[in-house]
């Protein structure tokens, strides 16, 4: 059953119960229009089970009982073969409240990995702080119930031992949508984001608080090889998406790639001596930058912490975990 205004400006009241004004009631309610009016298309009804009750996920939100210790996210009807553009196909994905989490394809062993949201549309109420932070899948529960945040859609990142993917949700009609650069990029432009370096990019996306919009668009900007976006020009070439992109290099977070106009990625905005993947047609470097850009790359590791447990990383390691969370999450090593 889709999810209502009022059902959602009762939620958002909060600890507190205390009753919210009428333009936040009326926000809520143009916002779940507008929602609904632009959101992706379709590929098809989610059954949600949250801890061991089919239920959708704003009925459960309201229960305060419900922990989110356990949530499973199955397709009702698989979509056909062509709607899987930029997704990894699933039947179900299992996610427990601490972040780990079962990916089960539709045929072939299940892959653990690593789960993680990162809001999209929504409401907030102006005093309310976002945290920054990519909230497991209990953890944004809690933060909806504390008050004063609604995401009406939600990307649930998939951090795998050597890449990740996401999956957009609508989290108000329990639906999974088409992954908005389909029909736009071609599938064989995407970049491929190790799962560490993926990680810095959500992070700063989430931290940045952008809108939803312009996060697509600088994800658009990592993960689509530059002869494939020409559509988004660069700063002396104007194309689509351009006061996005002027909103995003006025935070330099992009800016005009030197050898070809086109934007890119601020390498400094990932932090921690993050670099974005190169593009796969890039000429091979000379081999005195290669080994620069090995020196770099260890300095990075030096710096880089496990998001789990908060241990260094060991030198040369391209996983998301440390060595000891990665066995005990993944079951394998992550080097």
């Amino acid at each position: 059953m889709p999810t209502g205004a009022q059902e959602l400006a009762d939620i958002a009241r909060g600890p507190s119960n205390a009753p919210l004004d009428a333009p936040s009631i009326e926000a809520i309610a143009q916002g779940l229009k507008a929602y609904r009016r632009s959101a992706a298309p379709s590929l098809g009804p989610l059954k949600l089970v949250i801890d061991g009750k089919a239920r959708p996920f704003y009925q459960a939100i309201a229960d305060p009982k419900v922990p989110f210790a356990r949530v499973e996210v199955a397709l009702e009807a698989a979509p056909p073969a062509s709607d899987w553009v930029f997704l990894r196909p699933f039947s179900r994905i299992l996610l427990a409240g601490d972040g780990s989490a079962e990916v089960h394809p539709p045929s072939g062993p299940k892959e653990r990995v690593i789960a993680r949201w990162l809001p999209r549309e929504g409401w907030r109420h102006p005093g309310h702080r976002p945290s920054g932070r990519l909230p497991t899948p209990s953890g944004l529960p809690t933060a909806i119930r504390e008050g004063g945040f609604l995401p009406f859609g939600a990307a649930l990142e998939i951090y795998a031992s050597e890449e990740r993917w996401r999956y957009e949700i609508d989290l108000l009609d329990g639906r999974l949508l088409a992954d908005p650069r389909a029909g736009r990029y071609p599938k064989a432009a995407r970049v491929r984001w190790p799962s560490r370096a993926a990680w810095s990019l959500d992070r700063l996306i989430a931290r940045s608080n952008l809108a939803p919009d312009d996060a697509r668009l600088l994800e658009a900007v990592a993960e689509i090889e530059p002869g494939a976006r020409s559509d988004l020009g660069g700063p002396t070439q104007p194309g689509r998406d351009v006061q996005g992109l002027e909103r995003l290099a006025a935070r330099h977070l992009v800016e005009a790639d030197p050898a070809t106009g086109r934007w890119q990625i601020v390498p400094e905005a990932l932090g921690g001596g993050t670099r974005a993947p190169a593009p796969r047609r890039a000429p091979a470097p000379a081999r005195g930058l290669q080994e620069s850009v090995r020196g770099l790359l260890a300095e990075a590791d030096a710096r880089a912490t496990c998001p789990m447990c908060g241990d260094a990383f060991a030198p040369g390691g391209h996983g998301l975990l440390c060595d000891r969370c990665q066995r005990e999450v993944l079951g394998a090593p992550s080097s």
